[in-house]
């Protein structure tokens, strides 16, 4: 369901509206064109880009999106400050903690200040403290840049955190849920 959301795989009926727009008729170039300029990405295992380092990851969207120099730098400075990462942001990511990638990780889903942040269990892979503090992180940073969070987890205690909770099993929705 969060790939439909997003625009990745096509839902079998229905439609994916974003700016009322239906994501489902939209050419793959204007697909993509959305997911990188309104769209943002956490997933449970992080999956930066194992060939550039912390901060290269974090600037990634920002290039992409033809975000000046000057400008890139400065947003990936604020949020490595803001995620604790200043030690690391030189490191590629096989030379940091599962933690610390997951941060990055994060940083990179919001450097671009995007509409929608989707989190695929973004805290799935860590331990107690290190998810608390992911978590934190990725919910400070989209209240404070207006993003939309659509967060799958199994953790009752962060889905608890939401402001709406749609229940899923066995493939479908929890009508009560809604």
């Amino acid at each position: 369901m969060l790939y439909c959301l997003a625009g990745i795989l096509q839902p079998d009926s229905g439609e994916v509206l974003f700016n009322g727009r239906d994501l489902c008729r939209m050419s793959d170039d204007e697909r993509s064109d959305v997911r990188r300029r309104h769209f943002g990405f956490v997933f449970q295992f992080a999956d930066l880009v194992p060939e550039l380092t912390l901060r290269e990851n974090i600037e990634l969207p920002l290039t992409l999106n033809g975000v000046g120099r000057r400008d890139r730098r400065k947003r990936v400075a604020e949020l490595v400050e803001t995620l604790g990462l200043q030690g690391q942001a030189g490191r590629r990511p096989a030379f940091v903690s599962g933690g610390q990638a997951q941060r990055a990780a994060v940083a990179r889903a919001l450097a671009h200040r995007p509409a929608v942040l989707f989190a695929d269990e973004p805290t799935g892979a860590l331990d107690t403290e290190n998810g608390a503090v992911v978590f934190n992180a990725l919910i400070e940073l989209a209240n404070g840049s207006g993003a939309a969070v659509v967060l799958v987890t199994h953790d009752n205690a962060l889905a608890a955190r939401a402001h709406r909770v749609v229940t899923m099993r066995d493939g479908k929705t929890d009508e009560e849920s809604w």
